[in-house]
């Protein structure tokens, strides 16, 4: 035996040492074989209502050889000897075109691509060569003002965006990412990946190891939206752990009217109110990637300008028959006009800005399309090739003699208002190009609209919708000055709109506003503007630019970064300010009318602010067609774009072994998995050798040595796997301690979390977010500021400053910050957890101990008396009392020595026995005794005897209550024999009154038998008919249409147009005609005078010779 336990113990203190010679550098694994790459940006998918475009990866990711395809020679290596397939490439920004993707995808040998960009995500170095757009040459055709008339084919002639080659709206079944080649991640993936081992010598391809890539961007949406959603649908009604599959894509539109107006005012004048526009969103491959300098960024920082400029002559808006100005900023519009198309949608059903409620004093009246009298859009305005701006309005509304008059009008006083500004009038006959005035001119054509931009036919921009349309690629150098002159002839001709008289020249554009505006959108969007507009509460990263991409719906779009700060901003702009503290401002009646911001506050000192009253709004800006019930996705109405969910994007690196070395490794796992199983036997069989197990003789003397033996280092039980949910759930109820149902849920308008929402994964990004705002309000909870993060916000800075909180709590923090990015598991909820805890504290909440409470004992009484005693009961309690089991009998328990206690019985025997007590004493105790000694037996329902005496007692029963029973017994049966009489006769008379109606039926089948059968021989032809009907329909409308290009092309004042211009030309040309012929006449009559002339002298000359001779 204790050679045994000293072998057990030799064994165990081996495994011992050598487990912890292998595991004292503390290392996982997985981070010994993978290298990740943190700073990238993925490609994703996104749906329409007929198609899906983007990029995915497989679930478990794409994994392939790294290949750095440096110039275009490279493609014919990699396609024609490359032999090591799949490929993940690295491209430079300069290959990265379509046509090269294009052959990667159809080469099948592709895996991924990632493009290594030389620069940081402020794209600060040179862009690659132009023309570089990724959108198509006739962004958002389908859905424009053109898609089905005679102007939808100029574009195809006369493409908008010839740098476009519609590389967005392509669908890669791999993964393609955007990774910034910093000194890190140049030295990883070219220097210690590519060069080291994958690099071909003089083309011979490179031995093994080498070096791979896994790329992991699984998206959870496939097909197009309508599937995707009904997709969402089923797996919400069915799954226990339900999510959506894809979220309809949409954000907010922010509008100001300039003048406050309430509903109680009375109703809106029609064509009263002037509207100013801009989009303020771009479009980018890549998440994150889109700023939209010259797309977005210039239109929006000049209505800003506009905006002030606006505000400060307001008070003369209403000189004239102009009631109000509303600002407009589109959102969405790089996506078929999501923005505008709602809005105009919202205006044509009266619902805009918000509809009316009886109970709701304070709103705004209702805006309408027939209470537009100009819209004006401002589109791209950056100085690409020259200063020059110009003046495009649509042909199709300025068919209406009325509409074109108000257009011209509008037109004049432009150019008139110009100032310093080269602008140019567009050619009426030319189409609209992309712009939000399209989506309004579809609802209602009797709107005179202009749209200003920098470009007269093509774009200008060549990075129109694409991740390098930045500051360093437009004119830089005189933006600013160039936005304020357009500007101010806007805001001068909005006032002379409003007024009929010309803007005073004491009102001055604000130059330095329009700086300020384009260093904070387009340079660095932790600028002093901004900060002080959030009140120093940024929580953005360093030198960062904000992606002007929409979005998706989910989650109050107000509040993402683009929107909330152009809010705050245009709030500060056009706000008035108050002269109330921080507490008075946000506890204002926030009305639909006006809206109330606390700005300016520093973060030493919170009485710093300054609390401004604005009429800034916000209003949807999602596509009508998620709303509309049984919306036809394929019409192009609305727009339809959706964005799949993604659980994660990840990217690591790995050294890949040959095939020989894998089938080795595989071979050599498999010896080892048999040889586990053959010493898993051998133990098991002789188990009973090596695990003996406790005798009995060694219960006493023995049971300190096997406690030893059995004694062994703590290990994790199997229960170790469940200890989250378990931890998940004390949160959960710490945090009802705190009242985060009726604070934390009702401050971010969610539902309570499930009891195990962190513990499993469900969907890592909406779990991820709901972490950071659960640990803000928890660091709140614990008196200590903490900003709630937002959902645009760097999720690396955002971890980092919860755990420095965590870790001035005295927590310790053993594990990967990165760990908290899947926003679910153990170090989740460890982190809220510990946060909780110093909540609990930090309110003064202290756990009780628990109280045994002193149950007082209840007696039982049976049959009557609980001094009676159950003969039953008592043997019971007798037995268990001395009866014992086999293992606990003890040999000397009743080895009584007989002998020494016979003397003893002997002398008690030898003695009188003799009471010293009183007699009445005992009687009286005895009595009293008495009632407790009775004996109640129980009688026995096995016994004959008992049975028999109730079989006589139910006999007695029976027999008592027969005699009542019969009686009644024989009423019923009386009464439903009569019952039964009635309903015969009943069922006789209406057979007879129903014959006559029977026999009808019967005819009536007959008949109906005989116009069947004539129905089925003259429908014989139907079909035939029906198709020649159908031809007939379609030569009609053939006909119709023909009818109507005729009719469009007889009202098409173009052509007369150009035949009044040749007749002008005609005119000219006859008029310089006859002075040519006036001057050649004149030339001809010099002459022949001349020639007369001279005739006259040589004959005068001759006569007078004559005469002398």
């Amino acid at each position: 035996m204790a050679n045994i336990l000293n072998v057990k113990i030799f064994l165990w203190l081996s495994f011992s040492v050598i487990f912890l010679a292998n595991g004292l550098n503390g290392d996982r694994i997985t981070e010994k074989i993978y290298q990740r790459i943190d700073e990238g940006f993925s490609c994703f998918r996104r749906l329409n209502g007929t198609h899906q475009i983007g990029c995915s990866s497989t679930q478990s990711g794409n994994v392939g050889v790294v290949h750095y395809l440096e110039k275009k020679a490279d493609f014919d290596w990699l396609l024609e000897t490359g032999p090591d397939a799949p490929y993940v490439v690295l491209l430079p920004p300069d290959l990265f075109r379509r046509e090269h993707l294009m052959t990667l995808k159809n080469s099948g040998k592709i895996a991924g691509v990632v493009v290594l960009n030389q620069t940081d995500t402020t794209l600060r170095n040179p862009a690659p060569k132009p023309p570089y757009s990724n959108d198509l040459t006739c962004p958002n055709k389908i859905t424009g003002l053109y898609k089905e008339d005679a102007f939808s084919s100029y574009c195809d002639s006369n493409p908008w965006n010839p740098a476009g080659d519609g590389l967005l709206f392509e669908d890669f079944k791999f993964p393609i990412y955007f990774i910034n080649e910093t000194k890190l991640n140049q030295s990883v993936l070219l220097d210690d990946c590519y060069h080291k081992f994958n690099r071909p010598i003089e083309g011979t391809p490179p031995s093994y190891p080498l070096c791979a890539i896994e790329l992991k961007a699984f998206m959870w949406a496939a097909v197009d939206t309508p599937t995707c959603l009904r997709r969402g649908r089923l797996n919400m009604m069915f799954n226990p752990q339900p999510s959506e599959y894809c979220d309809p894509l949409g954000n907010v539109n922010i509008f100001v009217p300039v003048l406050a107006a309430n509903k109680s005012d009375g109703p809106v004048a029609n064509r009263s109110i002037i509207f100013v526009s801009a989009r303020m969103d771009s479009a980018s491959i890549f998440d994150g990637l889109s700023v939209g300098a010259d797309s977005a960024i210039t239109g929006m920082a000049t209505l800003v300008a506009i905006t002030d400029m606006i505000y400060q002559f307001k008070s003369n808006i209403r000189d004239g028959d102009i009631q109000n100005v509303f600002l407009v900023f589109f959102n969405g519009e790089a996506f078929d006009y999501i923005g505008s198309g709602r809005m105009a949608y919202d205006m044509s059903l009266g619902k805009f800005p918000k509809p009316l409620k009886e109970e709701n004093p304070s709103q705004s009246p209702l805006i309408g399309l027939e209470h537009v009298k100009y819209w004006i859009e401002l589109g791209s305005l950056a100085p690409q090739a020259g200063t020059k701006v110009y003046l495009h309005t649509d042909p199709k509304s300025r068919n209406d003699t009325e509409v074109d008059s108000k257009v011209k009008d509008l037109i004049n006083i432009l150019l008139k208002n110009r100032g310093n500004l080269t602008t140019e009038s567009v050619d009426a006959s030319i189409p609209l190009p992309p712009a939000s005035l399209q989506s309004i001119l579809k609802k209602d054509l009797s709107i005179p609209g202009v749209f200003i931009s920098n470009h007269k036919s093509a774009f200008t921009n060549q990075f129109y919708n694409n991740e390098w349309d930045t500051f360093q690629t437009i004119s830089s150098y005189k933006l600013s000055k160039h936005l304020t002159e357009v500007a101010r002839t806007v805001s001068a001709s909005i006032y002379e709109l409003a007024t009929g008289k010309q803007m005073p020249s004491n009102f001055q554009v604000n130059e330095t506003l329009v700086e300020s505006t384009l260093e904070c959108y387009l340079v660095n969007a932790n600028c002093s503007l901004f900060n002080w507009l959030l009140n120093g509460r940024s929580n953005l990263a360093a030198e960062g630019v904000l992606p002007t991409y929409v979005g998706v719906s989910h989650g109050d779009g107000a509040y993402k970064a683009l929107s909330l700060r152009t809010r705050h901003l245009l709030a500060m702009i056009s706000g008035e300010t108050l002269d109330i503290n921080k507490t008075g401002c946000i506890n204002s009646d926030h009305n639909e009318i006006y809206h109330y911001y606390w700005l300016g506050e520093s973060e030493s000192n919170n009485a710093s602010g300054t609390c401004y009253r604005s009429t800034v709004k916000t209003s949807h800006a999602v596509s009508p067609a998620f709303e509309i019930e049984n919306y036809d996705w394929a019409s192009g109405e609305y727009s339809s774009w959706t964005e799949s969910r993604w659980e994660t994007f990840s990217v690591r690196i790995f050294l890949k072994a040959s095939s020989l070395q894998a089938v080795s490794i595989f071979v050599f796992g498999v010896v080892v998995l048999l040889l586990s199983f053959a010493v898993t036997y051998w133990v098991e069989t002789n188990s009973v050798l090596l695990f003996p197990a406790r005798s009995d003789s060694g219960l006493n003397g023995n049971r300190n040595d096997s406690t030893a033996e059995n004694d062994s280092p703590s290990q994790l039980g199997p229960g170790a796997t469940f200890t989250v949910f378990i931890l998940m759930e004390d949160l959960i109820d710490k945090m009802k301690l705190l009242q985060y149902e009726t604070e934390f849920a009702k401050e971010f308008n969610i539902k309570p979390l499930s009891r195990h929402y962190f513990a499993i994964a469900t969907n890592p990004g909406e779990q991820f977010y709901m972490f950071v705002i659960t640990a803000a309000w928890l660091i709140r909870k614990g008196k200590k500021k903490f900003d709630t993060p937002q959902e645009s916000d760097d999720p690396n800075a955002t971890i980092s400053n919860i755990l420095d909180n965590v870790r001035r709590l005295g927590v310790a923090i053993e594990f990967p910050p990165n760990r908290l990015k899947q926003g679910y598991g153990e170090h989740v909820v460890f982190i809220l957890d510990r946060l909780a805890d110093y909540a609990l504290k930090v309110n003064n909440f202290l756990w009780d101990q628990p109280q045994e409470q002193n149950e007082e004992e209840v007696v039982e009484e049976e049959n009557g008396s609980g001094d009676e005693l159950d003969l039953d009961q008592v043997e019971e309690e007798m037995a268990a009392q001395y009866g014992s089991d086999d293992d606990e009998y003890d040999k000397n328990f009743f080895n009584i020595n007989i002998q020494s206690i016979t003397p003893h019985v002997s002398q008690m025997r030898a003695e009188v026995l003799e009471s010293d007590g009183d007699a009445e004493a005992w009687k009286i105790e005895v009595e009293r005794v008495i009632p407790r000694l009775k004996l109640a037996m129980k009688p026995d329902p096995r016994d004959w005897r008992s049975r028999l005496d109730l079989l006589y007692k139910y006999s007695a029963s029976v027999s008592n209550t027969m005699s009542s029973s019969r009686m009644m017994l024989q009423k019923i049966s009386t009464d439903i024999e009569k019952n039964m009489e009635r309903v015969e006769t009943r069922e006789k008379y209406l057979n007879s009154q129903l014959n006559g109606l029977l026999n009808q039926y019967s005819k009536t089948q007959e008949q109906l038998k005989q116009v069947e059968e004539k129905y089925s021989k003259f429908s014989v032809g139907i079909e035939e008919r029906n198709q020649k009907l159908n031809q007939l329909n379609d030569e009609i409308q053939h006909i119709k249409n023909e009818l109507d290009e005729r009719s469009l092309n007889m009202t098409d004042g173009t052509p007369l147009v150009n035949l009044k211009k040749v007749l002008i030309r005609i005119k000219g040309e006859l008029t310089l005609m006859d002075v040519r012929i006036g001057v050649a006449s004149h030339i001809l009559l010099q002459a022949r005078m001349k020639q007369s002339t001279a005739l006259q002298h040589l004959l005068l000359a001759n006569s007078t010779t004559a005469i002398t001779r």
